[in-house]
């Protein structure tokens, strides 16, 4: 069976192709378009502008789709219109427009399906799961290949450069400021325990556009599957330095539509990491596009302890 999913976030739309096999897939095409939807949300509510453009990007998917003759179809949304006020009104008229129904995941049901995803595709018996999305962070820990607790934090990537990042980077203070906000709404789960030389698993495009960069700045092997919290650290700290041109031209050739939103990520990763006592990231390849087919189309089931 040939299946499409597309998943409709803050920051991309994209449109994933696989080719599905008993409990097995395989990926045969990727699109994505940045349509950043976050920065159409004024006072929680999704625009009219933004609708419009989140069905542009879904009716030039519906085109490819078609063109493979591709009958079975999946649209799921996370943040963008999970945290409106006007969900019910954005999802009638993009599914009117687009003639696609479309899912709204809760913010329990994307971090789980991040799980899913992720360790699909990684050995990790333990550790903390991060998705670092445009509008939302999702966290998930687990424990013999079991998820102990999960969360949705309300806000990303590209939440956080709309909201406190004045020019193209994070000056000193604003990271110190994004960071205090992210410590903040951590307090909460203290009751996590930490993991003290255990790793975080990445997910999402956040931290595979910070692995790029990371291996290409420091010249690491492009094929290397972790990211060290000391590489992000240095980043971070040439945008606040004078640095920034020379930051500019490594920005623009290895993560050229992430330019203005991969450091507020790495804010937020690098305050997680802190926090939870984690120094490097195994970079997953599969998310919760990944995590959505296996659990509602190969009926791959999802672990719970609590």
């Amino acid at each position: 069976m040939i299946y499409g999913i597309v998943d409709l976030g803050s920051n991309t739309i994209r449109l994933s192709i696989y080719q599905c096999q008993g409990s097995s897939f395989r990926l045969l095409l990727h699109k994505k378009e940045m349509a950043g939807l976050a920065g159409y949300i004024q006072k929680g509510t999704l625009s009219q502008k933004g609708m419009e453009r989140a069905c542009q990007a879904l009716i030039g998917f519906r085109d490819i789709l078609d063109n493979f003759a591709i009958d079975h179809v999946s649209v799921f949304s996370t943040a963008p219109l999970r945290n409106i006020r006007n969900t019910e009104q954005a999802v009638s008229f993009i599914s009117g427009r687009t003639g696609f129904p479309i899912d709204v995941l809760s913010g329990k049901e994307e971090a789980e399906l991040d799980f899913v995803g992720a360790t699909h595709a990684l050995p990790n018996e333990c550790g903390l799961l991060v998705d670092i999305g445009g509008g939302s962070t999702e966290l998930v820990l687990f424990e013999n290949r079991a998820i102990q607790f999960s969360t949705s934090l309300p806000f990303g990537s590209l939440v956080f450069f709309d909201s406190h990042v004045r020019t193209l980077f994070p000056t000193q203070a604003e990271q110190r400021h994004m960071k205090a906000i992210v410590l903040e709404a951590l307090r909460p789960y203290a009751r996590w325990p930490k993991l003290t030389g255990a790793h975080i698993c990445g997910v999402g495009g956040t931290v595979r556009a910070a692995h790029a960069l990371a291996n290409d700045l420091f010249s690491l092997p492009k094929d290397s599957g972790q990211l060290d919290i000391a590489h992000v650290k240095k980043i971070l700290a040439r945008a606040r330095r004078a640095e920034q041109r020379d930051l500019v031209r490594a920005l623009v050739p290895v993560v050229p539509d992430r330019i203005h939103t991969i450091l507020p990520g790495m804010v937020i990763l690098c305050a997680i990491a802190k926090y939870f006592q984690c120094q490097t990231v195994d970079v997953s390849r599969y998310g919760v596009r990944e995590g959505y087919l296996l659990h509602h189309v190969l009926k791959e089931g999802i672990l719970h302890v609590r």
